[in-house]
């Protein structure tokens, strides 16, 4: 009788809250992460949903999975905190059309991102940053404001003035956000989902992997960026011994570079790339203009800088005459260098020259990136609110094996140490924990957080997360692992506040 009254009281409490744990930890040695999904997603890719918790299970997580009609980022924080509290959870996997928080007054929180708020020019998704730092730093304090109006997934806050004006995440997290119409987003979905989870079975080792700079990187000095391929060297020193290998392009070695990143992109051996480039939302600016070397090359440029001022003249509705009587007074330029700027012919060459300067949304449509994780170390490239984004391409395709990207939602600050703590990555470290790290408003893994390079440890050989760590690893960390790890010491030494700090470092 006791047994019944319990197992009612537990269905009316499931009804009650809307909310369906269809796991729960089994208390074994390994973390716990939860899956938080929307009820039509579950019911369309459910299996490929438990085939997804077996794998992750496999390799030495448990796994509780939350099923509701999410309706507002509130419900969603709420709940992940109270698993912290009661669970312990180390993270987080955003399945499906989980709420997405749209942060105001927070910019301070980001590296770049910098934009008049209530500026008439550019909309609410404009001037908003993305973030499911909403989620995973439980002590950050917002406002609600509202929903939006036309994507009723996003919805408005601004930090409160009283909140932590700093990032410390609690947990990890990760965002499996897919696009366009329902019968073609969950069999994405679905396919994604047994995909990774085949491929987390059979292990995944970093033995090659290549690192691209795109023009305007490092302001373009190539001591910089020989420095910047020097600490990845320092990152992954297994990936220099016979047999493996580590690449480096920088965008000035090569007019065609664009295609032999595609090459290298989509050979089967590769595991990791990583992007040190200008971005956009649908697009990754891959090369600049190579430097005229003779006079005419210099005028042809400057032909084709003055077609590309015309033809948005007109795609603005703006005066295409009016535009070249003011370059030709500003610049003293002859009216001979407008001729035919808006010709059919020559607007088909310019759009192929332009085309292979990039990597657009199609491009990658057409291609089967082989590497497992990749790093976009970029502009927008993570905008996942977008009907369409660079990630989310590279992750979701069906003919890819892509598992992981990290990506940034807006704008991210470049020339900095963007690769730090990186070489914890080849060592087992989690992508979820590695975004731990960063403490950026932007930067977010689209795909799966628990992804790890390595083969099949215990959890305790490789880099635990927080529920995990103790002072006896610190210890072992400062004193006799490798320098990444001495590294990462040394912050958890910070953060722990060690009274004998000064003589630990000594």
């Amino acid at each position: 009788m006791y047994s019944w009254k319990r197992f009612i009281l537990a269905f009316w409490s499931m009804v009650w809250f809307g909310c369906s744990l269809l796991a729960q930890p089994d208390n074994g040695m390994g973390e716990n992460v939860v899956f938080v999904v929307d009820s039509l997603t579950y019911k369309q890719t459910g299996s490929s949903i438990e085939k997804y918790k077996n794998s992750v299970e496999n390799d030495g997580l448990n796994v509780i999975i939350a099923v509701q009609k999410w309706r507002n980022p509130n419900s969603v924080k709420k709940f992940l905190k109270d698993q912290y509290i009661t669970n312990k959870i180390a993270g987080a996997v955003f399945i499906g059309d989980i709420p997405i928080a749209m942060l105001r007054g927070a910019q301070h929180l980001t590296s770049a991102f910098k934009i008049k708020e209530n500026s008439t020019r550019f909309s609410w998704p404009r001037t908003s940053v993305p973030s499911d730092r909403f989620y995973d730093d439980f002590d950050l304090q917002f406002r609600y404001i509202r929903q939006d109006t036309l994507n009723p997934q996003m919805h408005y806050y601004r930090l409160k003035p009283d909140s932590p004006q700093k990032i410390n995440s609690e947990i990890y997290s990760g965002r499996m956000a897919l696009y366009g119409p329902d019968s073609l987003k969950y069999q994405r979905l679905g396919n994604y989902l047994q995909r990774i989870a085949r491929q987390k079975e059979q292990g995944l080792r970093l033995d090659n992997a290549f690192i691209y700079t795109g023009h305007g990187y490092h302001s373009e000095s190539l001591d910089a960026w020989n420095s910047n391929c020097e600490r990845y060297r320092e990152q992954f020193p297994n990936l220099q011994k016979p047999g493996k290998r580590l690449r480096f392009f920088n965008h000035a070695m090569d007019g065609n570079m664009k295609y032999n990143i595609i090459h290298y992109l989509q050979q089967p051996s590769m595991d990791l790339a990583v992007f040190h480039a200008h971005g956009s939302a649908n697009k990754q600016y891959l090369l600049g203009f190579e430097p005229a070397q003779s006079i005419m090359e210099n005028i042809e440029s400057v032909k084709l800088f003055l077609r590309s001022k015309m033809r948005r003249a007109k795609k603005r509705d703006k005066s295409p005459a009016e535009t070249q009587i003011k370059y030709m007074k500003r610049y003293g330029l002859p009216f001979a260098w407008f001729e035919d700027a808006l010709s059919d012919s020559l607007a088909h060459r310019d759009s192929l020259l332009f085309a292979s300067q990039d990597m657009f949304l199609y491009d990658i449509q057409n291609i089967n990136p082989q590497a497992k994780l990749i790093y976009f170390d970029e502009c927008f490239n993570g905008a996942f609110f977008n009907d369409g984004y660079v990630a989310g391409e590279y992750v979701f395709k069906g003919a890819g094996k892509t598992v992981t990207a990290l990506a940034n939602s807006v704008n991210v600050l470049q020339d900095v140490w963007a690769n730090r703590y990186f070489g914890l990555i080849p060592m087992g470290l989690r992508a979820g924990e590695w975004l731990k790290l960063q403490n950026k408003l932007e930067l977010h893994v689209i795909g799966d957080p628990t992804f790890r390079f390595g083969p099949k440890q215990p959890i305790e050989s490789t880099v635990p997360g927080e529920q995990l760590f103790n002072k006896d690893m610190l210890d072992r960390w400062l004193e006799k692992e490798p320098a990444a790890l001495q590294l990462l010491g040394i912050r958890k030494l910070y953060e722990t506040e060690q009274e004998d700090a000064l003589d630990v470092l000594e």
